[in-house]
């Protein structure tokens, strides 16, 4: 059995267990200085709201499909994808707001 040990529990971490666990011969542990992984990909409550403080969007699904297929799984299996319309809203301090579909 080969040790794997994967520095960060960002995507890109997560992503590199996910096709390792397809492997039987090895071994993984990922280190996360976070009390929880997703490394820049978080967000935060404030009163009613929830923000983003990270990346805000992932569009490309393709890249997850092939991660979890990597790893003998298919996603739909696992998460549910949601159309959001609109996809983002921005909102600036001159009250002016920005929708965007894609």
């Amino acid at each position: 059995m080969k040790k794997v040990c994967i520095i960060g529990g960002g995507l890109g971490g997560l992503s590199a267990a996910l096709r390792l666990s397809a492997e039987p011969n090895y071994q993984i542990t990922i280190l996360e200085k976070e009390p929880i992984f997703g490394g820049k990909l978080k967000a935060f409550r404030w009163g009613d709201f929830y923000f983003d403080s990270g990346p805000s969007t992932l569009t490309y699904i393709e890249s997850f499909e092939d991660a979890f297929y990597c790893a003998g799984n298919n996603i739909h299996d696992h998460v549910t994808f949601y159309k959001i319309d609109p996809l983002q809203r921005h909102f600036f301090p001159d009250w002016y707001e920005f929708r965007s579909d894609c």
